[in-house]
């Protein structure tokens, strides 16, 4: 069992980091791109390559990465995997404008890229 939740939580990480690529390398297109935002999705870019690197080589986040946001009593916290894939079927998630710190480095590279939108 534990196994089937492994390779399904190291599968969704992989899945994520490709989609994060693709977003990533569309953004770089902008011809007017700030000089800041373009060293922070390098940031990302690296981070997400090394974190991809990891897994490949064996490692597995603790957790799945977060599909998405909901409001709890005024704040934002993170979906459930379950409820983040009821989301997904409704539609699409919108990135949150402040995010807590996660707990996983993997995390880390999503509400980094949260963060990076959320930014004027």
């Amino acid at each position: 069992m534990n196994e089937e939740r492994d390779e399904k939580i190291r599968k969704q990480w992989l899945e994520q980091i490709e989609t994060n690529e693709r977003f990533f390398a569309n953004l770089l297109k902008k011809e007017n791109l700030p000089f800041e935002k373009f060293l922070e999705i390098e940031k990302l870019q690296r981070e997400g390559q090394e974190l991809k690197k990891r897994i490949e080589d064996g490692h597995i986040p603790d957790e799945p990465p977060v599909r998405g946001y909901k409001r709890v009593h005024g704040q934002f916290v993170a979906m459930t995997e379950e409820e983040g894939d009821e989301f997904i079927d409704k539609e699409k998630p919108q990135p949150l404008p402040e995010i807590q710190k996660q707990q996983e480095g993997g995390n880390k590279i999503m509400g980094g890229i949260c963060k990076l939108f959320s930014r004027k």
